[in-house]
């Protein structure tokens, strides 16, 4: 429907969409707006590739899953409680370009957060009634944020994320720290991905559960991180500044020794250059 420029609603059309549980919108570069407001079953939203659309988004207490892609133009819905509380994946990719913080307390049930190419996203933050305490957010297994070239800053205060299963960090070239107590506040960490961050600090106490750790063309953590005085989980003293290793290991990361680090990186070295 490249042609389709404007949604004509009759005058029912609140009955019409009254039980319309699921709406995708793809690739539609001449859209500019009209949509359906008031869909009270919608649990699923998903538009892709329409650049022009500058309409209000639906608005439904129901929504699980909210997937925005390539669609600049649009505005960061202001009234998210309307859906914040049943929301629980939340994938927002080259959208949004007005958007410059993203709380994250405001979405107590998000399971998913898919961030990637908010070219203006600074924050990552929490809402001021919270900034007395970290929040917890006691759903949330996976985080992966890319592609953000002006994101500084996750909460000072970091935030309990205890199911937290995985998170990824790929090329945020400002950002400079993770967030604080990641031991104590994501104590199921089993994955982490951090790439092209060159200006990430060293991570003071590293989860004791991972797995899996990929670090790369992260300058600034590798080189400091070798300087570390504290003791940590991992042990980087043989490490050189390579600023490229991988870890992974079936058994608890807490267990993983300097040398098998390094025999870890030796062999990865020696497949890539098969």
């Amino acid at each position: 429907m490249s042609a389709w420029e404007d949604w004509k609603q009759p005058n029912e059309a609140n009955k019409a969409f009254a039980v319309l549980k699921e709406l995708h919108i793809n690739s539609c570069p001449r859209l500019t707006g009209d949509l359906p407001i008031n869909l009270p079953s919608l649990t699923l939203l998903v538009i892709r590739d329409c650049k022009k659309l500058i309409s209000s988004l639906p608005t439904t207490s129901a929504l699980r899953v909210f997937n925005i892609d390539n669609c600049g133009n649009l505005k960061f819905p202001s009234r998210v409680y309307q859906f914040n509380q049943t929301l629980t994946s939340l994938y927002l990719h080259n959208s949004f370009d007005s958007l410059e913080l993203l709380s994250l307390d405001i979405f107590p049930n998000l399971k998913s957060l898919d961030v990637s190419g908010c070219k203006n996203l600074k924050a990552i933050t929490i809402s001021g009634k919270m900034r007395l305490r970290p929040p917890i957010l006691d759903s949330l297994c996976s985080l992966s944020i890319s592609n953000c070239p002006k994101l500084v800053s996750f909460p000072t205060e970091g935030f309990f994320a205890p199911k937290l299963l995985f998170l990824s960090i790929d090329n945020c070239e400002e950002l400079k720290s993770l967030p604080p107590k990641m031991d104590h506040h994501m104590p199921s960490l089993i994955e982490l991905q951090l790439w092209r961050c060159p200006q990430i600090q060293p991570i003071e106490t590293w989860p004791t559960d991972l797995r899996s750790v990929s670090i790369r063309n992260c300058g600034q953590l590798v080189a400091r991180q070798l300087e570390w005085k504290q003791s940590n989980p991992i042990d980087f003293t043989d490490l050189s500044a390579s600023q490229a290793f991988t870890v992974k290991s079936e058994d608890c990361f807490s267990t993983i020794t300097s040398s098998t680090l390094v025999s870890d990186r030796k062999a990865l070295s020696s497949s890539s250059q098969k």
